[in-house]
């Protein structure tokens, strides 16, 4: 069982950033945890796990103002190990406008490295020889719900636990393997650019791809009532309408009538949602 600190009001944010200065904690081990229109519309960091190499905390960002996350999570000062970091940093972007600095993301040494399974879990094993139990047991969880389910919790702080170690111990097989350089080389081409337009992951998808240009533009429209209709009531998109049937509704707009609606969805606004669909056909 992992002893942790709860971070839930700015004056302990402020605090522990004080204690990490005082006690000359330059570097930690930090992870999110967040909600990714599974459980509710949109994305939201729910969850912050930190390890400085002495203590574990769970900060909670729904407790916390924008100013003071900010000054934690773009502090030039302090270096933020994270495994994989590309969502982490995306998601604060988008939902707070924070832009991370000083982040080091060993993700980056595994590529350099050329593993071929590159899971975080399958890192930890590969390389530490740790076997994380019940690692799928909370990867659906609703991390909007407080109280936090305490196994989740642990779950979570199990994320930055060896995260110090496996900086140590990746670092050590780059210098080993002669691709100092080349780690180098990735970790210049690896700056965030913020002003890159963010495209939904349906728009990329190959069955998206194949549609003719016309059909390509109805499913945008068809997307973005959905996108409306799912912010209205906070539910998940796919709850309304599934990859599959969005592009099958596409092809043959009248198919949306044999879609039988989630039991979740409201019958009248099913009825709106899927008039205001049809009134789209030519």
């Amino acid at each position: 069982m992992i002893k942790y600190t709860t971070i839930s009001t700015d004056e302990e944010l402020i605090n522990l950033r004080k204690n990490w200065f005082n006690k000359n904690i330059h570097v930690i081990a930090m992870d999110f945890e967040g909600e990714y229109n599974l459980h509710a519309y949109g994305c939201k960091l729910c969850l912050i796990q930190v390890f400085d190499r002495f203590d574990f905390y769970i900060i909670d960002p729904f407790e916390l103002s924008k100013i003071e996350l900010k000054k934690t999570l773009e502090d030039k000062n302090l270096v933020k190990i994270f495994y994989g970091a590309g969502s982490d940093i995306n998601l604060v972007y988008k939902q707070y406008g924070i832009k991370m600095n000083s982040v080091w993301d060993l993700k980056t040494f595994v590529d350099t490295l050329e593993y071929e399974k590159k899971g975080f879990y399958d890192i930890i094993n590969d390389v530490l020889g740790i076997n994380i139990e019940n690692k799928k047991k909370f990867q659906m969880h609703n991390w909007i719900k407080r109280p936090i389910d305490k196994d989740a919790i642990q779950y979570a702080l199990t994320d930055v636990q060896y995260l110090f170690l496996l900086k140590e111990k990746l670092l050590n097989m780059v210098i080993r393997e002669g691709k100092t350089e080349t780690l180098i080389k990735r970790l210049i081409k690896s700056r965030i650019d913020y002003d890159k337009e963010s495209i939904p992951t349906i728009f990329k998808s190959k069955e998206f791809k194949i549609l003719t240009p016309e059909e390509r533009e109805l499913a945008k429209k068809i997307y973005n009532i959905r996108e409306c209709y799912a912010k209205q009531i906070n539910c998940p998109p796919n709850l309304l309408l599934d990859k599959v049937n969005l592009i099958n509704v596409t092809k043959n707009i009248d198919s949306i009538e044999r879609i039988k609606p989630n039991k979740k969805i409201n019958e009248e606004l099913w009825s709106r949602f899927k008039s205001e669909i049809l009134q789209l056909k030519k």
